[in-house]
């Protein structure tokens, strides 16, 4: 009996072991899980300021740098011995690099975490204790192309407006601009404008900038169309240059008449009266659907949401402004780019990212960025038709003029978005090259440049060239 008792009391003993053990293994694996996955993200969040602002006290922020090593922003020892932030190229990077004074925009603010942490060595961490050094923070390797900003920003000029550029297969963010813009190493001016709350220089047009996508929309409505009506290939209208469209009086450029076009061509020429018309015939629930398939009224990766208001309770005079572009519809150049860049991949938009990896203050990789799917937004059937028609467009339409001469092929849509009365319209273009083996895709918006195809196109042929290889 007795040998039972201790039996049994052994028993006990050791499930309480087990449970302890078991619990004991769960908080390392917790602890390790945490530091790894849990801890980076915490360390930025916007409720740990003291936290993140005691780390930066502590670090010498790590530089940015473009992908092939250009330095975009570093920390440099002034005269009087304190950490200034330099951004060498100005005002070209302005946007997407940002600022780092009282408040942070850009790479500055969302690769904080990188920035202030240092992945140096015990033996480093020891040698610069022991010479009262700051450590320094790990720098961020981006996606930007050094060639490709520069056009971009010498394109734009003395224009307000906006250009973003990616890898359709990768999601590589390959040029971001935004004019107006400001210097980030002036930073009582920047402290000026924020102050002075007429900050519209400091606002990011690639992918805050809303407005309305004109000729560009076409590609949404066309896909709708498509869509709902399976035999679209024989649809055709007759243009006259101008119509009345639920009370609408729509024309096309300069009043010219298309004369009798079918979908393809009607995209190719930008026939505004051939869109109305769909306006007028096609199901309005499927160009919704459609539309919030392509992420409208959706939050964004790195932009924010561009809004469409069309639906099945909406006016008929609403149907014709909107399905060629005008209306009520508000796009952001980023978000056109996120479109035109899965036409591009078969219909597949790949996660667009800005950072390529991560490197220590002695240059090793710390971490790197892979490239993943974002979401589908059409069928491989679906793009190629698009693309067939967006060569057209390059081949024998819009933006003919504007990018013959290349040595290699193109697909695109031009677009002339009217936005004010009096105002000459913003011009537009979204395209991706070459057509059969995409390796770019732009989504451009010059402010009140008249057409696409006159402010816009030049800007990427220029891009094209460049980058193609």
């Amino acid at each position: 009996m007795i040998c039972m008792k201790k039996s049994k009391v052994n028993q006990q003993i050791n499930i309480i072991q087990f449970i302890f053990m078991s619990l004991f293994l769960f908080m390392i694996g917790y602890l390790i899980y945490f530091n790894i996955k849990e801890a980076p993200e915490l360390i930025t969040h916007s409720y740990n300021t003291a936290r993140l602002n005691n780390l930066a006290d502590d670090v010498t922020r790590g530089s940015i740098l473009a992908r092939d090593g250009e330095v975009l922003a570093k920390t440099e020892t002034g005269a009087d011995g304190e950490e200034v932030r330099v951004y060498p190229y100005e005002r070209m990077f302005a946007h997407v690099v940002g600022y780092n004074i009282k408040g942070k925009s850009g790479l500055e603010s969302s690769a904080q975490s990188e920035l202030i942490q240092t992945s140096s060595s015990v033996f480093e961490k020891i040698l610069n204790d022991l010479n009262n050094e700051t450590p320094v923070g790990n720098s961020v390797i981006t996606t930007l192309d050094y060639d490709l900003q520069k056009i971009a920003y010498e394109g734009l000029g003395d224009k307000q407006g906006a250009i973003v550029a990616m890898d359709p297969n990768t999601g590589e963010i390959l040029a971001m601009v935004s004019k107006p813009d400001f210097n980030p190493n002036d930073t009582s001016g920047l402290e000026e404008i924020m102050s002075s709350n007429t900050g519209s220089s400091l606002l990011n047009r690639a992918t805050s900038g809303k407005y309305p996508p004109g000729s560009t929309f076409k590609v949404v409505t066309t896909l709708a169309y498509m869509r709902d009506n399976k035999d679209w290939a024989n649809y055709t209208y007759t243009c006259t240059g101008r119509g009345t469209f639920y009370g609408n009086e729509i024309e096309c450029y300069n009043g010219k008449a298309h004369g009798e076009v079918n979908l393809e061509e009607a995209l190719a020429c930008s026939c505004n009266t051939f869109f109305a018309q769909l306006g007028v015939d096609m199901n309005l629930s499927t160009l919704e659907k459609t539309a919030e398939e392509l992420l409208f009224n959706q939050s964004l990766p790195l932009g924010s949401k561009s809004s469409y208001t069309l639906s099945s309770s909406s006016t008929d005079a609403e149907a014709p402004q909107t399905t060629i572009g005008q209306g009520n519809t508000l796009v952001s150049p980023y978000h056109n780019l996120l479109i035109v860049s899965a036409i591009a991949n078969d219909g597949l938009l790949m996660e667009p990212h800005l950072i390529s990896s991560v490197v220590s203050d002695s240059g090793e990789e710390v971490k790197s960025t892979n490239s993943k799917s974002y979401e589908r937004l059409m069928t491989e059937t679906e793009a190629q038709d698009l693309t067939q028609m967006m060569i057209s467009v390059v081949e024998d339409g819009t933006a003919k003029s504007g990018l013959q001469g290349l040595s290699f092929s193109a697909a695109g849509k031009t677009g002339s978005a009217e936005h004010a009365e009096g105002k000459d319209a913003h011009g537009w273009f979204i395209g991706f090259a070459p057509a059969e083996d995409p390796q770019i895709a732009v989504s451009i918006i010059v402010e009140e440049g008249e057409s696409g195809s006159k402010s816009a196109v030049p800007i990427a042929k220029e891009m094209f060239e460049s980058y193609v290889k």
